[in-house]
């Protein structure tokens, strides 16, 4: 699979190749400005850096390169004196550069480029990513990135969660997830404490009641202090999972897995149980949501969880939802609309 991935990397146009470079430091980092990539297009504009990332007050660089092998190495070195050289911002602040390019680099190529960046700045890190190595790394940690390829590597049921919030929102009768999120601060306190101890942490809720919200607000808020844990999302689509799950779930990786509906998932939550067995206790935690009335289906499944259960908002959770800019609804329909859903935010 891998041989395949870098065979269909080397099928990319430059334009491709630089928008899978810009998704995969997507999945790396929480903020990308792709600068080297026209707003709205898949296709690439003059400029340096072709993206970068804010690190506090500093930045990491990133140009993507797409050329002939033989002039790979004065165009990578190009690439560095082009980092160094912009105007915009001094060199000091530039802590890490990322080449990454559509050819293999060897030994003699990372050493000729490091004696070079050395030259210009020793302080700056230089992290360079050949075609061979981002195809492991397509392969080992973003699986979902073959599929902007053309590649089908499992049965799309573990997703990135940009990912599952994209399928997520397809469906006509489901509400927004990427709106803010309001209340609910003492359970998702409660939430973070229950991962730091326990391996499962069961969801549940009459439907509407925001599971699906609050499982990502918790996950972000449980990766801002446990940031070596890898998030992926599951969602059933009737397939056996067993294989995706040998593909995506690496054994020295930590991973924080949420399973949306996870009553929908009957078989594939005994394996998925299963799988989490051969890892090291704590290396793998999973969130589960589940309605109320179907919370003993999954419960029978589990053996030590953690449980919170999530009610309606009261009126004054629920005003404040409703009178936000995004909605900006007036306390008379406010009163209206808590009438009739019972401060269930799905139906309000």
């Amino acid at each position: 699979m891998i041989t395949a991935i870098e065979q269909a990397l080397q099928r990319c146009n430059p334009d491709k190749f630089a928008n899978l470079c810009r998704l995969y430091l997507a999945y790396r980092f929480p903020i990308i400005n792709a600068t080297g990539l026209v707003i709205g297009k898949e296709k690439s504009k003059k400029g340096t850096p072709d993206n970068f990332i804010s690190d506090g007050d500093n930045y990491i660089f990133n140009e993507v390169t797409t050329i002939e092998k033989k002039q790979l190495i004065e165009k990578l070195k190009g690439d560095i004196r082009h980092c160094f050289n912009q105007k915009d911002i001094s060199q000091e602040k530039i802590v890490r550069i990322i080449l990454i390019c559509n050819q293999e680099i060897t030994t003699k190529i990372q050493e000729e480029l490091n004696l070079y960046k050395n030259e210009i700045n020793r302080f700056t890190k230089l992290e360079v990513i050949g075609l061979d190595a981002l195809a492991t790394i397509i392969f080992r940690d973003f699986p979902s990135l073959a599929k902007e390829i053309g590649l089908t590597i499992d049965t799309g049921q573990i997703l990135e969660m940009s990912e599952f919030i994209t399928q997520y929102e397809k469906s006509k009768f489901a509400t927004p997830l990427s709106n803010t999120f309001y209340n609910r601060t003492d359970e998702l306190t409660k939430g973070e404490q229950f991962l730091n101890k326990s391996d499962f942490l069961l969801i549940t809720g009459q439907a509407g009641v925001g599971k699906t919200k609050f499982s990502l607000e918790l996950v972000e808020k449980f990766i801002q202090s446990n940031s070596d844990f890898i998030v992926k999302y599951i969602r059933n689509n009737n397939q056996l999972i067993w294989e995706d799950l040998k593909v995506q779930l690496i054994k020295n990786k930590k991973y924080l897995i949420v399973v949306d509906d996870a009553n929908k998932l009957k078989s594939n939550l005994s394996s998925i149980i299963t799988f989490k067995n051969e890892f090291k206790e704590g290396n793998i935690k999973i969130v589960l949501t589940v309605r109320n009335y179907l919370k003993n289906e999954v419960e029978k499944e589990l053996k030590e969880y953690e449980l919170i259960e999530l009610a309606n908002f009261d009126k004054t959770e629920l005003s404040k939802i409703l009178s936000s800019p995004e909605y900006n609804i007036n306390s008379y329909y406010i009163d209206r609309i808590y009438s009739i859903s019972k401060g269930n935010p799905r139906i309000a």
